[in-house]
């Protein structure tokens, strides 16, 4: 069993999800996210898909407070449902211009006071459905990644769980179900183990 690393204690990851921007979720609900999430000064943000229902063009001005969101350790997305029904590549595009690192079944070492944690990050579980280069695939998020260290998963849909319990994760955040969300975030901070 890998244990947190004690450099990990007191890291905070804010987690966004499903925000569904559209013609009801508007930029001003978006900026009240955003000054939430600022709120809390994360070290890490994770947001877990379905930035918007319809299309960049049409959307590009609503979720664009996203941009000015900051962490030290970066911000990171992964592609929800919702991005495939609206064309998933331009989303994919769209949240890197406004600073995400996208996963697409890949991983980043974060490194803190010398150790490291990896955050792996899958595309939606349909997403195969709609692009077949876009196939969940938790293996492949690991993919050369370190095996002593604790691996934290980015995926949409819970039922990536199914795919992913093998593999040694020790927190998998995901979205979706809409349960329990508040102002579209979530706070996740590492406490000794």
């Amino acid at each position: 069993m890998v244990r947190w690393k004690k450099e990990f204690v007191g890291f905070k990851i804010v987690q966004i999800t499903d925000i569904h921007a559209r013609l009801t979720v508007k930029r001003d609900w978006i900026e009240t996210i955003v000054a939430e999430v600022h709120a809390l000064k994360p070290d890490l943000i994770a947001f877990t898909g379905d930035l918007a229902d319809g299309s960049v063009p049409h959307l590009r001005g609503e979720v664009a407070p996203l941009g000015e969101l900051q962490a030290p350790y970066g911000k990171f997305f992964v592609t929800g449902n919702h991005e495939y029904y609206s064309d998933a590549e331009p989303w994919v595009e769209e949240a890197r211009r406004l600073g995400y690192d996208v996963l697409i079944n890949e991983h980043r070492l974060v490194q803190r006071n010398g150790a490291s944690l990896v955050l792996a990050g899958v595309t939606d579980y349909s997403g195969g459905g709609f692009l077949p280069h876009h196939k969940s695939d938790p293996q492949a998020g690991l993919d050369n990644a370190p095996s002593d260290t604790v691996k934290v998963l980015l995926a949409h849909q819970p039922r990536t769980l199914h795919q992913a319990e093998s593999l040694g994760f020790q927190l998998m955040l995901s979205g979706h179900t809409h349960g329990g969300q508040f102002f579209g975030g979530l706070l996740y901070e590492i406490e000794p183990s």
